[in-house]
């Protein structure tokens, strides 16, 4: 895809990018269309990704998020018109160019069968998607070899990142070399509840499996914004949120996001020993990334959506308990843990 840039001109990719992120908001007005909005609310919706300053910096600096992004818009859009084999298609070659779609498959299949009320349909779905995964993925491998798959799966599994990380794992990493797959279990928890109860709202539960995905995973950067971000633009028409609310959410993730960015600055630029306070900024911002999921889904599921169960003055949903519940213990078994290992470790300042 990116030979181009070598024997026509150098911003080749990022002139493809930029492509596919108009391709994403013709995608995003179809979408909207077939979901019965006006033309021009279809196109106020569509404005919102495609003059989006964060979309626009990621593709133009030669990310290739945009592609990922519109592989699932387009998969939607083909569930939408019930056009289930090519949605297969593009499920499987989506995962292909970015793994972390593999977390929808089960909402998906589930999607198929609630549709149709064919358990064949949802079948076939899983064979033809994973069918052209393999495909594709023996293809690369024919070309490339093992390197192809250490570098575009298996890396993946035994990634870290100590310095240019949002992850609330950054400085656990920084002091040991592993979890022993700790870090995988809130995912494990997560997705099952969210595939199993929202699946029959498909553009919220992609966003939370997204969303909780990126929140949860042990290494976070801004382009893995864009993944959620894009899901969560599907659901502006459904949510009861006003618009001066929704601009006080991002005042606050990006308040959160901006205090990571003081301490990550002083120490990859001056050199400065601020772990623990880069640490601590990495919870504040873990913490407002599960308000704002909370806030999302209470706007959006009082509206279209029943809740998974009610309970505590039947006024509070379960998984919205689970999500805070896990966080604030995860939190404390973070701050456990890394205080132990301070502790325990006198040479944390040199790295």
């Amino acid at each position: 895809m990116m030979l181009p840039n070598c024997f026509l001109f150098s911003s080749f990719g990022k002139c493809l990018f930029s492509l596919f992120d108009v391709a994403c908001g013709v995608c995003v007005y179809a979408l909207f269309r077939g979901r019965g909005l006006s033309r021009e609310s279809s196109q106020k919706h569509a404005s919102i990704w495609l003059f989006n300053p964060l979309v626009i910096v990621i593709a133009t600096r030669g990310s290739c998020d945009s592609v990922e992004c519109f592989l699932l818009f387009l998969l939607l859009l083909l569930l939408q018109q019930d056009r289930f084999f090519a949605a297969a298609i593009v499920y499987g070659v989506a995962v292909h160019f970015r793994i972390y779609p593999i977390v929808f498959a089960l909402a998906l299949v589930r999607f198929c069968c609630w549709r149709t009320g064919s358990f064949r349909t949802a079948l076939r779905f899983a064979v033809v998607s994973t069918a052209t995964f393999l495909l594709l993925l023996l293809l690369c491998y024919g070309l490339y070899g093992w390197d192809f798959l250490e570098a575009a799966y298996l890396h993946h599994l035994h990634r870290t990142d100590v310095k240019h990380n949002y992850s609330v794992y950054f400085f656990i990493y920084t002091l040991r070399s592993t979890l022993r797959g700790l870090e995988w279990a809130p995912h494990l928890l997560l997705f099952p509840l969210i595939s199993l109860r929202y699946y029959k709202n498909l553009p919220l539960c992609l966003f939370l499996l997204t969303f909780l995905f990126v929140a949860f995973n042990k290494v976070i950067t801004a382009q893995y914004f864009v993944w959620w971000l894009s899901l969560l633009i599907l659901l502006l028409p459904s949510s009861s949120l006003s618009a001066r609310q929704w601009l006080g959410l991002f005042c606050v993730f990006l308040t959160a996001m901006n205090v990571w960015n003081i301490f990550a600055y002083q120490l990859e630029f001056y050199g400065r020993s601020v772990f623990v306070e880069l640490w601590l900024a990495c919870l504040l911002f873990f913490v407002v990334e599960v308000l704002f999921v909370v806030a999302v889904l209470r706007s959006v599921s009082c509206c279209c959506v029943c809740c998974f169960m009610r309970c505590f003055w039947g006024r509070v949903c379960m998984l919205r308990e689970v999500i805070v519940l896990l966080t604030v213990f995860g939190d404390v078994i973070l701050i456990l843990i890394v205080y132990g290992d301070v502790i325990e470790s006198e040479n944390y300042t040199h790295f």
